[in-house]
């Protein structure tokens, strides 16, 4: 037995003596867990009564003292002013330590968390027993499909708690609980719904404690003065937040219920009625959130559409996210999680960016109620890549049991939708930053001759390779591949020269620059460092698990494709536009040799 193991020894049996009391006196495994919450929170009330007085108490010596330390940080400096603060505190008989006496109620809860964790997460009578709407509660409770209903319901409780506890402190007291909410929600979203339950209890007497130890909090403040015109603008005000608040109301049940409404689609109407109901009831929960934290919110999403970056930062995210999400699908053998989950680790600052380019866009379009339609799919786009972090999260750590996404369905995943979007929101953000242009000499020869690279490549080189493997399971000739292969090379290379003649020139200088990056990683991999794939084996390559690359190798090829496309924007804006004319005429050369 180790030391930390010693030390919880202790709560792991107070633990463990409460359920099986409680599960004797009442027979539900289920019940137990409520009153094991219950005589928990009110073992460590006392405790808390305690914390709560010595807080209020240093509260009111901080006010008494804030006034001199205001004077003696605007007069003093450096080691002065440390001398003069550690004299006042000592006078007051404070020490700055005692910042720290908040945080120890929830220290305090730790050690019995994690007891009941080192419990619950091991006891197996617990494997396939229900409890209202939990089917197992050795699992997590996956009630909404992806959507596992108790850390909601947790993070909910946590936040009107931290809302009332902080009404008369200070805003950086709130913010510190907000994090700790948000970082709980995170660690326990697919823990098992027993210990998700015993949480959320806890987090609800936690609540109720407040009645106790902060009843101040719950009264309200009355004014003896009345003032008709200050009453007619409050109230005015009023209206405004009200109906901005509605339409947040609409967008996050329109939300809730096109997830529901999908998963019924494609698994079962059972207790449909139910879950729209009960996607109502978390609209209307967070739309009461909304309301108590609207300012800080609002501030928020301020500062995210007040978000400024420069165009090849919004491109380099962009191909990141558009990079790994393609490689993750046409992986070789199934869709690997771990390049998806690099993929939404750039597609989601993208997304919230676009999106706040095109919300600071809203201010100059002539249809503004049409456009504010469009914020409503971004946002469920937005928070279904954000469940989709966690989920893959926890699969890539191998942690948790991940529970149905609700994304697998649709004929287009959320990912490429959001990609396809942020691409698209790119004209918004190119109105605010005006993209360079430059002359460049010889665009038609350019792009003839990296096209000719990349499709001789696909209609005549390439099938030559695999035809010199093994010719003798083919019924025709090298020469056939070729004639063949050079009919639809002419063909293809004529419409894109007509396709590419109509283009603006904007458009022309991204495709060229794409095509030419296209050759040099064709050339990268084909010739450089080509994959050894052995022979064909009819449809199949005999080492075709050499394509089984390391993720290391899917981020190196990813940097090497986006520094090419810098080099090759910086030689052309250099006018060396004949030096990669020549490159590509010996390419041509060399791959048809």
């Amino acid at each position: 037995m180790d030391v930390f193991e010693i030390i919880m020894s202790p709560f792991v049996f107070i633990i463990k003596y409460i359920f099986l009391f409680s599960y004797n006196l009442s027979g539900d495994y289920g019940v137990a867990i409520v009153l094991l919450s219950l005589f928990i929170s009110l073992i460590l009330l006392p405790i808390f009564i305690f914390i709560e007085k010595a807080k209020k108490k240093d509260d009111t010596i901080k006010q008494r003292m804030k006034p001199l330390v205001e004077e003696i940080k605007a007069c003093y400096k450096g080691q002065e002013r440390y001398y003069y603060l550690k004299t006042l505190n000592r006078q007051h008989n404070y020490s700055p330590t005692r910042a720290l006496i908040p945080v120890l109620s929830l220290l305090i809860q730790i050690p019995f968390f994690i007891a009941a964790y080192q419990f619950l997460e091991h006891y197996s009578p617990l494997i396939g027993q229900s409890f209202l709407f939990i089917n197992d509660l050795s699992k997590a409770d996956s009630f909404m499909g992806a959507i596992n209903i108790l850390p909601v319901l947790m993070t909910i409780v946590n936040l009107v708690t931290v809302y009332f506890y902080t009404i008369n402190g200070e805003k950086k007291e709130r913010n510190q609980m907000i994090v700790i909410a948000a970082v709980f929600l995170i660690m326990l979203y697919n823990l098992p719904s027993a210990l998700l339950l015993y949480w959320t209890l806890n987090n609800v007497f936690s609540f109720f404690r407040l009645f106790i130890t902060n009843p101040e909090v719950f009264k309200i403040k009355r004014t003896l003065t009345v003032n008709t015109q200050v009453i007619e603008l409050e109230m005015s005000s009023f209206k405004e937040r009200l109906i901005t608040s509605l339409k947040v109301f609409y967008i996050l049940a329109i939300a809730f219920v096109i997830i529901q409404v999908n998963w019924a689609l494609n698994h079962t109407y059972d207790l449909f009625a139910l879950r729209i109901g009960l996607a109502l009831l978390i609209s209307i929960v967070l739309y009461i959130i909304y309301i108590l934290f609207q300012e800080q919110i609002k501030k928020s999403i301020i500062s995210i559409i007040n978000i400024k970056i420069e165009p090849r930062v919004y491109l380099s995210l962009l191909f990141f996210a558009a990079y790994f999400h393609m490689s993750s699908i046409f992986f070789y053998q199934e869709m690997n999680k771990s390049l998806d989950f690099v993929s939404l680790l750039f597609l989601i600052p993208i997304e919230l960016i676009a999106i706040g380019y095109y919300l600071r866009d809203l201010k100059t379009l002539r249809y503004k109620s049409f456009s504010l339609l469009l914020v409503l799919p971004l946002i469920i786009l937005q928070f279904s890549n954000t469940l989709g972090i966690l989920q893959l999260a926890d699969k890539l750590l191998t942690v948790y049991e991940i529970g149905y996404s609700m994304e697998n369905s649709f004929l287009f995943t959320f990912r490429s939708v959001g990609i396809i979007v942020t691409s698209v929101l790119f004209f918004f953000y190119q109105k605010q930053k005006k993209l360079q242009l430059f002359e460049i000499s010889n665009y038609y020869l350019l792009f003839l001759l990296s096209a000719l690279y990349i499709f001789g490549q696909i209609f005549i080189w390439g099938p030559l390779m695999s035809f010199s493997s093994f010719p003798e399971a083919f019924e025709f000739s090298a020469i056939d591949i070729i004639i063949k292969g050079a009919q639809y090379l002419a063909i293809v290379l004529i419409l894109l020269l007509v396709v590419f003649f109509f283009l603006r020139k904007r458009t022309k200088l991204i495709m060229l620059i794409t095509l030419l990056v296209i050759v040099f990683i064709a050339f990268f991999n084909n010739t450089l460092f080509p994959f050894d794939l052995g022979t064909l084996q009819v449809n199949r390559f005999s080492e075709e698990k050499n394509l089984d690359a390391p993720i290391i190798y899917f981020i190196v090829e990813s940097l090497l494709i986006l520094s090419s496309f810098f080099i090759f924007v910086w030689l052309l804006k250099r006018k060396k536009s004949t030096y990669i004319v020549y490159s590509l005429i010996v390419l041509n050369i060399v791959v048809a040799t």
